[in-house]
């Protein structure tokens, strides 16, 4: 894993350099828009409505809806998001969605597996159709971590003079 600084163009924008991001290439590149969101410490805001309208919530508890809603507003209006267009070939893109469809292949085995499981009325019969299901979905997950740190950016910090990127393959 590398990890790159990009410094803002004069309209503000970001912008990587043209060469695929997981292998190197400079020929055949696909920029495809990606949306980054990165966190800050008044996200910890979003618990405010909780402490404010927990008393009540037993004698009202439609307010809980009205606490959600206020928690999703507070935590959406205090994230940064930029979109930036991440350069792959087309050897890295077919790869990175042939993972990913098999990982959610497995992933919907596996979820149909449990919820089959529920079904079933033999005991000896619902104990191995759990135990797939959930070694189906932890080997789903296991793949799709190992496609997105293969295959993907990921937004280490930002700020207005420097954003902070972690990608597979180290630049030239």
């Amino acid at each position: 894993m590398a990890t790159i600084e990009i410094h803002p163009e004069e309209d503000g924008s970001f912008q990587l350099s043209p060469a695929c991001i997981c292998c190197g290439k400079v020929e055949g590149i696909q920029g495809r828009p990606q949306t980054f969101s990165s966190s800050t410490a008044a996200q910890f805001l979003a618990i405010a409505p909780w402490f404010l309208l927990g008393p009540s919530l037993k004698t009202q508890p439609g307010l809980i809806f009205l606490a959600l809603l206020a928690s999703l507003f507070i935590v959406y209006a205090v994230t940064h998001r930029m979109t930036l267009s991440v350069p792959r070939c087309a050897g890295c893109t077919a790869r990175r969605k042939k993972w990913t469809g098999r990982s959610g292949l497995v992933a919907l085995f596996g979820a149909l597996v449990l919820v089959g499981s529920c079904v079933l009325t033999q005991e000896g019969i619902i104990a191995y159709a759990v135990s797939l299901g959930i070694l189906s979905l932890i080997i789903s997950a296991v793949c799709f971590w190992l496609c997105d740190n293969t295959f993907g950016i990921h937004l280490l910090s930002r700020n207005s003079e420097v954003a902070k990127f972690r990608i597979p393959h180290q630049p030239m």
